[in-house]
């Protein structure tokens, strides 16, 4: 049975297990660069690094997430349609579906044998890299092929919630029950296959209608993913890899329940051939389960130390280093064709040394992050902001929304400034874009060198008016014949 590790029961696969990690969250606050993740620091050459990285951030999250209660509104909605809509359908088709005619005590022994060993594969989860399974099919086959149609879904459910009960959960009752009763979906394509086709008896010579009922099998469970997938807001493109995966895991347990089904029919036979398999395959999953956790509490540590290796600690936004690898990243998507258009703004921090001499270091320290913070909240949406040193930073703004962005940023930050208070926040700004610039470092550099220009000026304007008032004094102590003529005026 699938279980991807993102949608359907990518909670109960992976909360049930005894460590519980951390999130790491976003290593940026607000309005930082679109691509930043927690495995973005890692180099292009190194994929499959990252994307174990970014996964691990994933797992972490969202079992975070589950064990908070901080669950999406669609998750809960998608949840409980999904899983009580199931339950009514298996109780409506045990009730209404057609009458049981055994009465063999045998039979109903092995329907109970086959719910509890349903249960046991249920709560038997093998994980791997692109996902994580359930070694459910061969039970799955054998009910269908034993068991009056009618009754599959609802023994499946049993088996469901059977194999929940053998772990302990914090989510809500309803929640939970119903959580459970989405992993049973998969059984309804195969029993409106074969009871479109009579339910035949068990045979080889029916291999084109099990395999018909196997492809609707797969077919309902990939809907249900996508579902569950897109209420847990990931991305249905994740999907393709691990169903892939776990549909070929099922295409090859399904011949172990026809087999054992063909040798035994439904004596109690049936489950010690059933159970042999699924105790070996459940020995591998705890072994598998432990290198799991391991994988994941050392992938969250890596990804905290790669994070803080890409943060500025006084302000909290990137620092040099993660300034880079961004300029690297956006210099590819160019080249790719993912971005068009890059703004670039550059702003230096005005008066610093004069504030850390008069007031001290620490009132340097506050007045830079007080520009961080100001510089964040006036980057648009999607922006990347850095600290590049003492006093300059960066902005990135990838695609802007208006061609205007930049220019607007620069123009509310001038706005908001206040140099008039003590210590004043400056901050000198210099702006560009590529194109025209031929490249994003051409355009840092032009960007850059408007900054220390607006910032040549604003120091020559403050000089100006320094010397302005004690030149006036010297000419009205001088005789008329020395004074020198004022601003404005000419000489005659």
């Amino acid at each position: 049975m699938f279980r991807p590790q993102m949608p359907m029961n990518f909670y109960r696969c992976l909360c049930a297990t005894n460590a519980r990690l951390d999130p790491v969250a976003p290593p940026f606050p607000v309005n930082t660069f679109k691509r930043q993740t927690p495995g973005e620091g890692l180099t292009r050459e190194a994929p499959e690094l990252r994307e174990t990285v970014d996964r691990v951030h994933e797992i972490a999250s969202i079992r975070q997430r589950h064990d908070d209660g901080a669950l999406r509104r669609t998750d809960w909605v998608s949840a409980l349609t999904l899983g009580w809509g199931f339950i009514a359908v298996a109780i409506s088709l045990a009730v209404f579906g057609g009458n049981v005619t055994t009465t063999d005590a045998t039979h109903v022994w092995s329907w109970i044998g086959l719910v509890a060993l349903y249960a046991l594969a249920h709560d038997t989860v093998f994980a791997a890299a692109t996902g994580s399974a359930v070694p459910t099919q061969p039970i799955l086959v054998a009910m269908l092929l034993t068991v009056p149609l009618n009754l599959v879904p609802i023994l499946l459910l049993a088996g469901v919630l059977l194999g929940a009960m053998l772990n302990a959960s914090s989510a809500r009752f309803t929640y939970r029950i119903a959580l459970e009763a989405i992993a049973a979906w998969h059984c309804m394509g195969p029993v409106l296959v074969l009871a479109a086709f009579g339910n035949p008896s068990p045979s080889l010579s029916h291999w084109p209608i099990y395999l018909l009922a196997i492809g609707a099998q797969f077919v309902t469970d990939a809907i249900v993913a996508v579902v569950r997938t897109l209420a847990l807001g990931s991305s249905v493109r994740s999907l393709a890899a691990p169903m892939i995966w776990t549909f070929g895991i099922d295409l090859m347990l399904a011949p172990i329940g026809l087999t054992a089904v063909l040798a035994a029919g439904a004596r109690p036979e049936l489950l010690i051939l059933l159970a042999a398999p699924l105790g070996m395959i459940r020995l591998l999953a705890q072994d598998r389960s432990a290198h799991l956790e391991q994988a994941l509490t050392l992938g969250t540590a890596y990804v905290e130390v790669s994070t803080q290796a890409r943060v500025d600690s006084m302000t909290g936004i990137a620092n040099r280093r993660g300034w880079e690898e961004a300029l690297e990243a956006l210099e590819q998507d160019v080249l790719d064709g993912r971005v068009s258009q890059i703004d670039v703004v550059m702003a230096d921090l005005d008066h610093l040394k004069i504030t850390n001499d008069r007031y001290g270091h620490q009132a340097g320290d506050d007045l830079i992050r007080e520009a961080a913070a100001l510089i964040r909240r006036m980057a648009p949406a999607g922006a990347f902001v850095a600290r590049l040193g003492g006093d300059e930073f960066g902005v990135l703004i990838p695609d802007p929304a208006s061609p205007l962005a930049a220019t607007r940023m620069v123009a509310d930050l001038r706005a908001a400034m206040d140099p008039t208070r003590e210590p004043p926040l400056s901050i000198s700004l210099g702006v560009a874009a590529a194109p025209p610039c031929s490249t994003i470092t051409d355009a840092v550099e032009v960007a850059d060198t408007a900054a220390a220009l607006d910032k040549a000026s604003r120091r020559a304007g403050r000089d100006l008016q320094a010397v302005t008032p004690r030149r006036r004094a010297a000419d009205t102590q001088a005789p008329p014949s020395e004074r020198q003529p004022s601003a404005g005026r000419s000489d005659s």
